[in-house]
């Protein structure tokens, strides 16, 4: 079975036990100053909610690895993410809209790596992203100098543009995961 097969089956298989991710598509494009909130919402609700819920034992009795399942997640939350940021932006000027896109997929990829952890490690995928947002929005309260440091590994302090901080951040986040899923795969 080719790759596109698959994957075309795995948006099938999202579309009929997820029929609520066009509303948050549509939220994701009407909300834009509590969208973070709906990008984690998306990004938990992806794959680590496959796993965590037992539907991935489903799913592996389908010609998917686990590889190429988080692959096709990422690239279904991805998609969903620029579509949404593109529409729910374009009254902005272009050259505002790449930053919007790049920092909206920034936020995602961290959050959904961190579902999948939290899936994998503590079955349960809500916990590390909740804790992750809920420091990041709380991290206004800390002092300067530890404010500073944690704002550049932070989804939501990205501004004009993503610091190469916070990009290595997401980067090894997603490198984890994707390493965390190819052993397990070797083990099962």
């Amino acid at each position: 079975m080719n790759i596109g097969r698959k994957f075309e089956a795995f948006l099938r298989y999202e579309r009929s036990f997820k029929s609520w991710i066009p509303l948050l598509f549509l939220a994701i494009i009407l909300f834009d100053n509590i969208r973070p909130v709906f990008l984690l919402i998306l990004a938990m609700h992806l794959y680590g909610f496959d796993i965590s819920s037992g539907k991935i034992k489903l799913l592996l009795l389908l010609p998917f690895r686990r590889w190429e399942l988080a692959v096709f997640s990422l690239f279904t939350g991805i998609l969903l993410v620029v579509t949404a940021v593109s529409i729910g932006d374009s009254s902005n000027e272009s050259i505002l809209l790449l930053p919007a896109i790049g920092k909206a997929v920034a936020q995602f990829s961290v959050y959904w790596s961190l579902s999948i952890l939290s899936a994998h490690f503590l079955n349960n995928n809500t916990l590390l992203p909740v804790i992750f947002f809920l420091l990041d929005f709380l991290s206004g309260l800390l002092p300067h100098s530890i404010r500073i440091v944690w704002q550049s590994l932070s989804p939501l302090y990205q501004h004009a543009q993503l610091t190469t901080w916070f990009l290595s951040f997401a980067i090894t986040t997603l490198s984890v995961t994707f390493i965390m899923i190819t052993r397990r795969e070797r083990w099962a």
